[in-house]
């Protein structure tokens, strides 16, 4: 997995926050990684059942793994959640 999800149900307006270490690689990686991340995750936005504020956290594989692998990665943890 090159993701980790948290979340947690809310009434108010959905909130996001995407992290990415510095173990990830240098700045360009990171970048390059958390743009993926917030790419895929306006892709299942409009599909969320529940209001949440949620976390994503790229684990250090991220670097290496392209678009679609985050965003199939992503669709499993919002599966798992119950959440899409």
């Amino acid at each position: 997995k090159q993701l980790v999800l948290y979340y947690l149900p809310t009434k108010e307006e959905c909130l996001v926050g995407y992290t990415v270490r510095k173990k990830v690689g240098k700045a360009v990686v990171r970048n390059k990684v958390r743009r993926r991340i917030k790419e895929s995750f306006r892709g299942y936005e409009k599909n969320l059942l529940k209001k949440c504020n949620f976390v994503i956290v790229a684990r250090t594989c991220a670097a290496e793994a392209d678009f679609n692998e985050i965003n199939r990665c992503l669709g499993e943890l919002l599966l798992k959640a119950e959440l899409i």
